[in-house]
């Protein structure tokens, strides 16, 4: 409908990293308690920054994963020509 492919893909990266947050934010307190309560167990502790670090990391990686996606995959249909899907339908 005359929207630029770089619109396109700032509104599905808009709307793809609201359930990935969501979900970041609701998993980091229930894993950091459920970690930090089964590690008080060990003799060896380590600091909790470093926990913290790794769920901050893993939250990056999760929400690099679905952007790259979404990048990937909406600007393979914004390119594609839109006789090839008509001609099958």
């Amino acid at each position: 409908m005359g929207a630029e492919t770089r619109h396109i893909i700032a509104l599905l990266l808009w709307q793809f990293s609201k359930p990935v947050l969501l979900a970041n934010l609701l998993a980091w307190p229930i894993g950091v308690w459920a970690v930090l309560n089964w590690l008080e167990r060990f003799p060896y502790q380590f600091e909790h920054w470093l926990f913290m670090t790794i769920c901050l990391l893993a939250g990056l990686m999760a929400m690099a994963i679905a952007w790259s996606t979404v990048i990937i995959k909406t600007n393979s249909v914004a390119r594609a020509s839109p006789m090839k899907s008509l001609r099958s339908e």
